[in-house]
């Protein structure tokens, strides 16, 4: 029986140890996580066989897959011991550009990069922790998946892993992960904490109070989407937003420009413009996601 090390309890992780005991896979799992509460809840729950706070864990066994699934800032915390075993390591983070970085920086660049398969679930919550975690978060979900082209026999490895978690694995390039994340998800997401933070501002406002003590009564399906994305756990998404910036910057620069167009069309009433603008925008949707 495989040996898996899943490093963060958290949402994905926890949810990783979970579908491995509802799929009733053969594989011993064991786990890291900095804070007891999330191994002993893991312990309890049964998806775990052992559990450590300790980072030396890591070479407590023989492990044939570890999977990495921490925040990118703690993600560096644990990089270098993992990078001096033998096991394929899987890295669930979205922030392929920011691993590659250490990877280069490594003593052990070489054997790091056949070992190393960047494993991102395009799947999750707004919401985090082990408490969170379910196992059926992964179900018919994308798994993208990209590595260094010495890494492919272990490519195939953690496809197959995922296949059995009945995920969908697709590879693509690491550069084309960052471009394709950033639209789909990072600059979202900043949007959202943009927007909220105009509303927060707006409600603090001492001459707008009146108009806004009523906001949440009269929140529309659209507002209450910025919220969920919003609402998502801070600490993850400034690690997220700090190690992706260079592509995100392309990402507002673009943003900005059609906005300051589309600012233009209502500074001079162009209607047909207007019209024009959202009648495309709707074709776009209707064709490729409906």
């Amino acid at each position: 029986m495989n040996k898996i090390l899943i490093i963060g309890l958290g949402l994905i992780g926890g949810s990783i140890a979970r579908t491995i005991k509802s799929q009733k896979l053969d594989y011993e799992v064991f786990a890291i996580d900095q804070n007891q509460d999330s191994i002993d809840a893991a312990k309890s729950s049964n998806v775990i066989f052992e559990g450590s706070t300790e980072k030396s864990f890591i070479h407590s066994k023989d492990f044939h897959l570890i999977i990495i699934s921490t925040p990118i800032s703690a993600f560096f915390e644990y990089a270098d011991l993992v990078s001096r075993t033998q096991s394929i390591v899987a890295v669930t983070s979205s922030s392929f550009d920011a691993v590659c970085r250490f990877v280069e920086s490594s003593s052990e660049n070489d054997s790091f990069k056949q070992s190393l398969v960047f494993s991102h679930p395009i799947a999750g919550s707004e919401k985090s922790g082990f408490e969170n975690s379910t196992s059926n978060i992964f179900e018919e979900k994308i798994i993208a998946i990209a590595g260094y082209e010495d890494s492919r026999k272990n490519q195939r490895e953690v496809i197959n892993f995922w296949k059995e978690l009945n995920s969908i694995p697709k590879e693509l390039t690491m550069q084309q992960h960052e471009q394709v994340l950033m639209l789909t998800s990072h600059l979202p997401h900043v949007l959202a904490f943009i927007m909220i933070k105009v509303l927060f501002e707006k409600s603090s406002d001492e001459g707008t109070k009146n108009l806004t003590k009523s906001l949440k009564d009269f929140s529309g399906g659209g507002l209450k989407e910025f919220l969920r994305l919003a609402s998502s756990d801070s600490q993850v998404w400034t690690d997220i937003i700090i190690s992706n910036k260079k592509e995100l910057k392309k990402g507002i620069e673009l943003f900005e420009s059609e906005l300051g167009n589309f600012k233009k069309l209502l500074t001079n009433i162009e209607k047909e413009e207007v019209l024009e603008i959202l009648e495309n925008v709707k074709d776009f949707v209707d064709s490729n996601w409906t």
